[in-house]
């Protein structure tokens, strides 16, 4: 499955969700049936304009189970008022979820990437001014900033507690903090060949990947400094690195616009697929580990079914002409979100 970016918006960067896409939906009051939105939908033509402005209200409330219904009538609707109605909730709908909710401000240099901690409370931004700053997210306030490295700062991620950050640097450093006092708790020095470019904390927070211009997945035992194992098969530099949740497969992408699938304990190939047009910029995983989201230079947004081909849904005819940098699956493994070249940050439902 694939998708094409068009429009325009901001790009913020790179884009873990751990909350998922569905912090972005509207607020509901409670979980509506298809019964209840197709009869307020009905009521949306009513001759009585209370019971006109109550549909909009409660669909409004529901908020994004009646977005297909109201699409649908929208368009197709006999009833001019349903029309107009269902289309004016739809864009008001689309400019809530497009806000600004907050902004970080603390960088001396423009961040390359972000990441939520678990349960959505904090957040990382890491980039060219050479710090990982720490963010409480309700407050846009910043906590914490883990200083250190000699070089931007290429890569960042939470373990699965949020306890600790790993980060890796231009520097040629993997450096492990203590994210509740800012230590630093180990450095590894990473000779492969050229900067590394990305970094995946494991699941058991025990290890983590890195990959970079040395054309090397590698993994790392962040308690020794010791270097477990190498991933080899990539011609290109590996720009995006990421476990499944149960840590024993682990996916990368890069420059050879292939996406390989490893065994973590072996170090053995478990399955290729490829981009087919372009640089693979990020991979993601689905919680469930059964689907893979790849973004890259040829402007499509990829899902892919771990061992299983690819397949596609993507309209003939059309095409991109922006590369996508960042994706994201949401918990729900149904949703993704993706932000690229055209300075759009899109939410796509993979089942349609």
């Amino acid at each position: 499955m694939k998708f094409q970016h068009t429009g325009r918006a901001v790009l913020l960067g790179l884009l873990t969700l751990t909350g998922g896409v569905a912090a972005l939906d509207p607020a509901r009051d409670k979980p509506a049936s298809a019964d209840e939105i197709a009869r307020l939908i009905r009521q949306l033509g009513s001759i009585s304009f209370a019971e006109r402005e109550a549909a909009s209200k409660r669909l409004d409330a529901i908020g994004e189970p009646a977005f297909d219904a109201l699409r649908k009538a929208a368009v197709e609707d006999a009833d001019p008022e349903i029309r107009r109605r269902a289309s004016k909730l739809l864009a008001t709908a689309e400019q809530r979820l497009r806000r600004e909710l907050r902004r970080f401000a603390g960088h001396a240099g423009g961040p390359r990437t972000v990441a939520f901690a678990s349960g959505g409370r904090l957040a990382l931004s890491a980039g060219n001014d050479r710090m990982v700053r720490l963010w409480d997210v309700a407050a846009g306030a910043e906590v914490r900033c883990l200083a250190g490295h000699a070089g931007p700062v290429t890569g960042a991620a939470f373990s699965a507690d949020g306890r600790q950050v790993v980060s890796v640097s231009e520097d040629g450093t993997l450096r492990l903090w203590d994210a509740q006092t800012a230590a630093e708790v180990q450095r590894i020095r990473i000779a492969d060949g050229g900067s590394t470019c990305c970094v995946a904390f494991a699941p058991d927070g025990k290890s983590a990947l890195t990959g970079g211009l040395g054309e090397l997945v590698r993994l790392w035992d962040l308690a020794s400094g010791r270097e477990v194992r190498r991933f080899r098969g990539h011609t290109g530099a590996v720009l995006s690195v990421v476990f499944t949740p149960d840590g024993t497969r682990a996916a990368s992408g890069g420059e050879d616009a292939v996406v390989w699938v490893w065994d973590v304990a072996t170090g053995g190939v478990v399955q290729t697929v490829s981009q087919q047009a372009g640089i693979v910029y990020a991979v993601a995983c689905s919680p469930d580990g059964r689907r893979l989201a790849t973004a890259g230079r040829d402007g499509f947004l990829r899902v892919w079914e771990v061992r299983a081909p690819l397949f596609s849904h993507f309209p003939s005819g059309k095409q991109a002409t922006k590369p996508i940098y960042s994706v994201a699956l949401a918990p729900d493994g149904v949703r993704v979100l993706s932000g690229g070249g055209d300075r759009m940050i899109v939410v796509w439902d993979i089942s349609t």
